[in-house]
């Protein structure tokens, strides 16, 4: 039924025509256009290209066939039709784009008129729940989601028959609408205090990107185009060498610097497409160009996300749409970036309602612009800036370290399926010391088991395929992670990596380093394994991890219990991992403890508040390898005074491994062998073969030496 009465639109909204005093524009390093590149994202006369995969307009289409057969909420959706937020930007562009096979279908038309007269009564009525009607306005937007109205509503203005069609009186209710949240949302101190608050933390502002620049075609007010470059030149500002845009930046410290999981660099590139595509920038060009390291670095191929650089709280190991990865191909030319893009797609991986109409334009751009796939990089050994860290990827084995803030494991590997439909994951390596009761099930974790605001140092050394890295630290308390002064535990934790085309092997050493109180002090491996399976064992050292294997060459922390464990993200009851515990307290499972029954309690091993002195120590040495393919024969730690070390036989060569965790130098000697070294590396210096044998070598405070033979 066609609304005949305008709902009046209440959002506070200042005239259209104010001046922009007030504002905190940075200078632009371009010239800002008069007018709009493109003001609209369909061109009725343009198809995608035969054998260019396009799955914006798959999936669009798969979205309205259900909507049609009203059976949308049994889909990723997960919504009925009238209400979904998408809609009627799936329904524009599968009405006018030659790539839908619903292009000119009148059914679309109706729904459409259905789904904005439903929008318009949902708008002006309060919510019925107490708490949603405490936060409720009239006619208030999702600013976040803020393209799905913009987008449609440019297009249906672009052609006076759709918006007959339609409903004049709808289009103009819902202009009215979409500029009131426009005006809400831009004024002075509405902007400025958004931008303070993102120019460290610049996701928060690129989400509503089309407040912005959709503002400005709506209106052709210069201020929302100043607006929307100011949040493009801050996310170019901050962008790092591989393309990554910092989730949160210099809060804490200059040292203070997370990493950028997939769904939020996807997010960004989403508001930078937009901009990009309405004003020609040549700075988001090149913003764009800068990013395309960042999806060939962070998934494995063909389209893993490899999430072992994480922040603890994004914890999740998803890969997440390719559009945005198209994004980056349509702008750039990128040849790696269209392959992992054009697979997806054909392989439908990671689907579901989000950005598929700017996805549909971006894959449609692919290939009018001729964009040819090439192999995604492969056979690499690298510092990677952008995670405070070191990645290693050979055919279908890779290897990550990193110091990054707020990560849970300084290491992680993974090891894709021979046939590209699953993987298994080394998820996490770490030392944690317990200090809150093992049976309760909290969603963050209350233990010391991350690392702080400011990550860790970690020297680097490497010859040919290997790497050799090791750091030292002391873990926060995880659940304190937002709490101006975090806790941290008295305890230092050395660790020392190395990382092969074929495998790698660490050890963890952990110290008190003053008389304190806890429950418990491990090392955990955990593995996520396809299909939620446990990990395999005949003798408690081996164990098969799906395509994975775990082997403990060597510790001293006396009892071994594999368990069930969750990850942050998909909540504390979801043990969707396997997890060895190496331990110094003879307890219960994890998920034995936390899901007994009352009646159960008594018969549980519950690790109880114990001292440890100053100077108590616990080590581990272990290697992770690609099930089949490793070709490491032996592993053994080394005695070298206060220098860590260990030994790895690998067929007929032999690898040095130290790290000198003191605060002073210390020396090294090499004598099990008389050869002259293949190969030697230090974090410090260059080192001749030759100046190894019977002179003892200087190890500078937290340095690593890497010696082959």
């Amino acid at each position: 039924m066609l609304l005949t009465v305008l709902l009046p639109i209440l959002l506070s909204a200042a005239p259209l025509a104010a001046q922009d005093a007030g504002y905190k524009f940075v200078e632009p390093s371009e010239s800002l256009p008069n007018n709009p590149w493109h003001d609209t994202f369909i061109d009725e006369t343009a198809k995608t290209p035969e054998g260019q995969p396009n799955a914006g307009a798959t999936w669009c289409d798969h979205f309205l066939q259900a909507a049609i057969d009203n059976r949308l909420r049994k889909t990723a959706a997960q919504m009925p039709w009238e209400k979904h937020p998408s809609f009627f930007s799936w329904t524009v562009w599968g009405y006018l784009s030659p790539d839908s096979k619903f292009k000119g279908d009148a059914r679309l038309l109706e729904m459409s008129r259905t789904w904005l007269d439903t929008l318009f009564v949902d708008l002006a009525t309060k919510p019925a729940d107490a708490k949603a009607a405490e936060q409720w306005q009239p006619n208030r937007l999702n600013t976040w989601g803020f393209h799905d109205y913009t987008m449609p509503l440019l297009e249906a203005e672009k052609r006076p028959e759709l918006k007959k069609s339609l409903g004049e009186e709808r289009i103009h209710q819902l202009r009215e609408i979409i500029l009131a949240n426009v005006r809400s949302n831009t004024t002075p101190e509405a902007f400025n205090d958004l931008m303070g608050r993102a120019d460290k933390y610049i996701n928060i502002i690129t989400h509503p990107m089309a407040v912005y620049i959709h503002g400005w075609l709506l209106t052709g007010e210069k201020k929302y185009l100043q607006m929307a470059y100011q949040i493009v030149h801050t996310l170019g500002r901050d962008q790092l060498p591989n393309g990554m845009f910092p989730y949160r930046y210099k809060i804490h410290s200059n040292r203070h610097c997370e990493y950028e999981m997939m769904y939020y660099h996807a997010m960004n590139l989403r508001g930078l497409y937009m901009y990009w595509w309405a004003t020609g920038s040549k700075e988001a060009a090149d913003i764009f160009r800068k990013s395309i390291p960042y999806y060939p670095l962070n998934m494995e191929p063909p389209y893993f996300f490899n999430g072992g650089a994480d922040i603890w709280w994004k914890d999740q190991w998803r890969t997440f749409w390719p559009h945005h990865i198209a994004m980056v191909a349509a702008v750039t030319g990128d040849g790696e970036n269209a392959r992992i893009a054009n697979d997806m797609a054909r392989n439908s991986v990671s689907h579901d309602r989000i950005d598929l109409v700017l996805g549909a334009h971006a894959y449609q751009q692919m290939g009018l612009r001729k964009v040819a796939a090439k192999p995604v990089r492969n056979n690499y050994l690298l510092e990677d800036p952008d995670i405070r860290g070191v990645r290693l990827r050979f055919g279908r084995w890779s290897s990550t370290f990193t110091a990054g803030s707020f990560t849970y494991t300084r290491a992680s590997a993974m090891r894709v399926a021979d046939d590209d439909k699953s993987f298994s994951t080394l998820h996490l390596a770490r030392p944690f010391v317990r200090v809150a009761p093992l049976e309760k099930a909290y969603r963050t974790e209350p233990d010391y088991g991350t690392l702080g605001h400011s990550g860790a140092d970690y020297s680097f050394a490497r010859t040919g395929t290997l790497a050799a890295i090791g750091t030292s630290y002391s873990p926060a308390l995880t659940a304190a992670t937002w709490q101006e002064n975090q806790p941290i535990a008295p305890w230092k934790m050395d660790e020392l990596w190395l990382m092969t085309e074929s495998g790698m092997v660490g050890l963890i050493v952990s110290t008190a380093m003053e008389d304190n109180e806890a429950r418990e002090l491990c090392h955990q491996f955990r593995f996520i394994i396809p299909s939620r399976e446990d990990a395999k064992s005949s003798d408690g050292n081996r164990f098969a991890c799906g395509d994975m294997s775990l082997r403990i060459w060597d510790t001293d922390l006396p009892f071994r219990i594999p368990e069930r464990t969750r990850r942050y993200a998909l909540g504390e009851k979801d043990r969707s991992d396997w997890q060895l515990c190496l331990s110094d307290a003879d307890r219960s499972p994890e998920q034995v403890a936390q899901e007994a029954a009352k009646e159960q309690m008594a018969t549980l091993k519950l690790p109880a508040v114990r001292k440890y002195e100053k100077g108590y120590k616990r080590f581990s040495l272990l290697e992770v390898s690609p099930a089949g393919d490793g070709d490491i024969r032996k592993v053994e730690a080394l005695k070298a005074g206060n220098v860590l070390g260990f030994l790895v036989q690998r067929g007929d060569s032999a690898t040095f491994v130290f790290y000198n965790p003191q605060e002073k130098t210390e020396a090294v000697r090499i004598t099990t062998l008389s050869s002259k070294p293949k190969s030697v590396a230090a974090s410090w210096e260059k080192i001749a073969p030759g100046a190894l044998g019977k002179t003892p070598l200087p190890v500078p405070a937290r340095g690593v030496l890497l010696v082959t033979y």
